[in-house]
């Protein structure tokens, strides 16, 4: 795929999206977003059901993930559950850890260090997929058929206009403008000559229009 410019694969994503191509569309996003928006997929597929957990989990094996990552986060996302539900019931059993702040600080801390080793665990368990651009697009086409809705919007860019580009070096910023008025900032990034998008980036003040 060909995106020489900040303009070219906006243009791309964008036709992208009219036509609801999900690999298209992901294979023109950074990494950095990637790995949030299959993250997100990951938690709501692992949480959906058993069906769309198998699912989740066939697909990481598709994708040539090592076993040991899924094994890993098998174990964490059960631990994170069980985790919430024990300071849920701790709190609720022991009448003085509401009024004390350094038991609620403990417990807060104790199930934060859950959700810490579960974060990292996805992110290197995404990290090492032979494909991430196309798993993201998976994990979609999978969340759209089981779980009833995607990790992005179904009409984001669909008419848009970019306005304001600005280029300093390899990374870029313009301003979606839809049909109505709205705007809102995006960047990008050029790697190896090819630019891509990163949907949240913020214009630098210095450069604001």
């Amino acid at each position: 795929m060909t995106q020489p410019n900040p303009e070219s694969v906006f243009s791309i994503a964008q036709a992208a999206m009219q036509h609801q191509n999900w690999q298209a569309f992901f294979a023109c996003l950074d990494q950095n977003d990637l790995l949030r928006i299959a993250a997100n997929s990951v938690n709501r597929l692992l949480t959906h059901s058993e069906q769309t957990r198998s699912i989740m989990m066939k697909r990481c094996t598709e994708y040539a993930i090592p076993k040991e990552h899924i094994l890993n986060l098998q174990s964490l996302s059960q631990q994170m559950s069980s985790s919430a539900h024990v300071t849920a019931e701790e709190i609720t059993a022991s009448p003085e850890i509401p009024t004390s702040p350094d038991l609620m600080l403990q417990t807060a801390l104790r199930h934060r260090k859950v959700v810490d080793a579960y974060n990292q665990t996805v992110k290197a368990l995404l990290q090492s997929a032979s494909d991430l651009p196309q798993l993201t697009a998976a994990f979609e086409q999978d969340m759209r058929t089981y779980v009833g809705g995607g990790s992005v919007s179904s009409r984001l860019f669909v008419n848009e206009q970019l306005e304001g580009i600005v280029i300093e070096g390899n990374r870029a910023w313009a301003t979606r403008r839809t049909q109505h008025g709205w705007g809102e900032d995006i960047g990008f990034i050029r790697k190896k000559g090819t630019w891509y998008i990163k949907l949240m980036a913020k214009r630098p003040k210095r450069l604001s229009i």
